[in-house]
């Protein structure tokens, strides 16, 4: 759901407190402000999603309390007044605005904190004997950037030892801290320079902090930049330079602890209710203290509140490449193994274990699947019996929503309701109903389901018992990725958004209607932009094979990094059908493959090109090994480098023909079936060419004399015939290519 304040106006704020004033919603009071609105006051974040959603259609509003809130009201010209007396305590207002999120939306996305610290208690053992797998097995969730874990995996599997004693100094207890933290941090640059020479090592504080917390979580606590400057400036107090913020940071929190959450029963009481048996109980608090800053002050975005320019998040494969973008593309010759390497590499990169998802996060990506009608129904048979406005609370509604193209919810709950509502209630006077028919409305305008759910909506009850019951298990997982291939028929409706006929499941006579629906990568924007702590991917395989202009459309300006919603100059568009406005996530990738022998490559425009990062794959050699005495590494090689002497290296042959070749019959097809054919294609068909690469065993050459023509005194001369041999059992395949020759 977009979230757009910069049109709200004052019409729109006068409009909210209208609508709050006839009581008909439940709203909760401010603790610190007030805003005047023709001399009653209302609390200042209600009368924001209001307004927001008399502005955009969408009910929301993404600021924090005080300042961050009230500044927009007072630019619209409205005064803030104070509820109290006395200085507000700025303390004391935090934790107001932590309990506020956690009465109305719970802890499920925050509780993983507590629980990866159980689950990480027995590692980071300095001791073990394999010290790099005993660094694979830690979990950190998005507690560190993904950039500084690949970091982490790369410096340690080629460095094994040198990194364990970096470690075994971070944990020495006996020395300061802030020792501590400069001489991991310079080690571990130091060990990462000699493998990387340009890019950053991505051991901060932040990340320094997470290892320390996981190994000693009685003592430590989870820290991030970005809060910390915000909780700085509230307690008007300078902050620290870099190196020395966590040190400092970890002082703040005991004096949050000690003068505060330890005194607060009903704050100690909130961390109870939510913390589960599998939780680290936290019975120092650093945890719940981090938690309470966190989620009060790491939303806001004033503009003096900005955090640290942020690291492009980084994704490493096996071998320790890193992709710099979020644009990227693998190329390469056919057979360099750029999809398998998507599969291998990426795909793993992008998949949640349901064990690690909140309830929240798992459903976010399942209820895309239901209709609206199905979702409604599922959530009036949990209510038993609701209004419109009871309905739209559900929290299968909103998750709904989050994903749905509507803007006006309120209208399509309508719609839904009255569309499938049974012919005998006499309320609802739609003519034209759909299958099933299975609401009823009672006089008091209140709605209910009164369908059979087994027979009629089996579906429903699924979800609603999925819901209701839900249970993380370790036997499933959810892919936050698309994959998909492109090819000249696929247009901008397929991937971003176009007007479909909406067919009914039913088989019966009705008037043919079009809704506008979304594309895959539209969906993926959707959904990735409800669940900015994990990243999503979208891979395009043959991305060079589609109208690349016709396909992206107006994303071409949209997909570069710093466009981005939430980097440095996020950029909208308008679309063309549903007319909404259309950012891209900073935490979506878009990966492609490209063949550089197609021939279509031409059609990747400079404006394409110019936005992405390209990962180069040629020919591994050192993989291949050999089949009786023919060497394929050196087989391929020498076709190799005639190709590229004769072509480009752009065509050449990859290592993939040879990949699980294990006696030297099996060569007969692979050269028979497909290196032939594609040499065929390199060179359209020019015999004479492919000898000069595979050499007289494969290919012949005849002298032919001219036959009769119909014309006398021609001057056509008689020439040479290339021609393949033909593959039947005579033919021997290894003395074919011991023919090849080497260079």
């Amino acid at each position: 759901m977009p979230f757009e304040p910069e049109k709200i106006k004052q019409e729109h704020i006068i409009e909210a407190a209208q609508q709050i004033d006839s009581g008909e919603y439940k709203i909760r009071e401010s603790t610190g402000y007030d805003v005047v609105i023709n001399g009653e006051t209302y609390p200042p974040k209600e009368i924001m999603r209001f307004a927001h959603e008399k502005a955009t259609g969408e009910y929301l509003w993404h600021r924090g309390g005080g300042e961050s809130t009230n500044r927009y009201l007072k630019a619209l010209g409205f005064k803030i007044v104070g509820k109290r007396n006395i200085d507000i305590d700025p303390w004391i207002d935090i934790i107001e605005e932590y309990k506020n999120k956690i009465y109305q939306n719970g802890n499920d996305q925050e509780i993983y904190k507590w629980k990866l610290i159980n689950i990480n208690a027995d590692k980071f053992d300095t001791n073990a004997v394999d010290f790099y797998e005993e660094i694979k097995r830690i979990k950190f969730d998005n507690l560190v950037y993904h950039n500084g874990i690949a970091a982490l995996y790369h410096i340690t599997k080629v460095d094994t030892e040198k990194v364990r004693l970096c470690f075994i100094d971070l944990f020495n207890e006996a020395r300061p801290l802030k020792e501590r933290i400069e001489v991991f941090t310079n080690s571990t640059f130091e060990i990462y320079r000699i493998l990387e020479p340009t890019l950053s090592h991505h051991q901060d504080e932040r990340t320094i902090a997470t290892y320390l917390t996981f190994k000693y979580p009685n003592t430590y606590t989870f820290y991030k930049n970005s809060f910390y400057k915000i909780l700085c400036k509230r307690l008007t107090i300078p902050s620290e330079k870099k190196g020395k913020k966590y040190t400092h940071y970890l002082s703040l929190v005991a004096d949050f602890i000690k003068n505060y959450i330890e005194k607060d029963e009903e704050l100690l009481a909130l961390k109870k209710s939510f913390l589960t048996p599998d939780c680290f109980q936290d019975t120092n608090n650093l945890i719940f203290a981090q938690d309470i800053l966190y989620q009060a002050l790491d939303n806001i975005s004033d503009p003096d509140d900005i955090e640290e320019p942020q690291e492009q998040i980084s994704i490493s494969t096996n071998e320790g490449q890193m992709l710099k973008s979020l644009n990227t593309i693998l190329y390469g010759p056919p057979g360099t193994g750029k999809t398998y390497t998507l599969q291998k590499d990426y795909f793993e990169k992008f998949t949640t274990r349901i064990s690690s998802l909140t309830k929240e996060q798992y459903f976010l990506n399942k209820i895309g699947k239901y209709s609206w009608w199905q979702v409604i129904a599922a959530a009036l048979i949990d209510l038993k019996i609701g209004k419109v406005s009871d309905i739209e609370k559900h929290e299968l509604i909103k998750l709904k929503a989050s994903v749905s193209e509507t803007s006006t919810l309120k209208q399509t709950i309508w719609g839904q309701l009255q569309s499938h509502t049974i012919l005998e209630c006499d309320l609802v006077k739609v003519s034209k109903k759909m299958s099933p028919l299975i609401f009823n409305k009672k006089e008091d305008s209140k709605w209910e389901f009164v369908g059979d759910v087994t027979d009629e909506v089996p579906e429903v009850l699924e979800l609603l018992n999925e819901y209701e019951n839900f249970v993380p298990t370790s036997d499933k997982e959810i892919k936050r990725y698309k994959f998909l291939t492109f090819h000249q028929s696929y247009s901008y409706e397929d991937f971003i958004e176009g007007i479909k006929p909406a067919l009914s499941n039913e088989d019966q006579v009705q008037d043919l209607s079009y809704h506008i629906e979304s594309g895959i990568f539209k969906e993926m924007c959707d959904i990735a932009s409800q669940d900015l702590k994990n990243d999503y991917a979208i891979f395009i395989d043959e991305i060079n094979r589609g109208n690349i202009s016709n396909i992206f459309g107006e994303l071409i300006t949209l997909i570069e990094d710093d466009k981005r919603i939430g980097n440095e100059n996020p950029m909208y568009a308008t679309l063309p059908y549903s007319k909404k406005s259309f950012g891209v996530p900073n935490n979506l990738y878009i990966i492609g493959t490209m063949n550089t022998a197609d021939r279509s490559v031409e059609a990747l425009d400079t404006a394409l090109r110019r936005r992405f990062s390209f990962i180069e794959m040629m020919p591994d050699y050192e993989i291949l090994g050999s089949v009786g005495s023919i060497n394929l590494a050196t087989v391929l090689q020498t076709i190799n480098k005639r190709l590229c002497y004769l072509i480009n290296e752009d065509h050449q042959i990859g290592h993939s023909y040879f990949i699980g070749i294990t006696t030297v019959d099996q060569l007969t097809p692979v050269f028979e079936n497909k290196i032939i054919p594609l040499l065929k294609e390199y060179f359209y068909n020019d015999a004479s060419k492919i000898q000069l690469v595979l050499g007289e065993g494969f290919v012949r050459k005849e002298n032919k004399s001219k036959p009769k023509f119909a014309v006398k005194g021609n001057d056509v001369m008689d020439k040479e015939v290339y021609t393949i041999v033909s593959f039947d059992s005579a033919f021997d395949i290894a003395a074919a290519i011991m023919a090849i020759g080497e260079e």
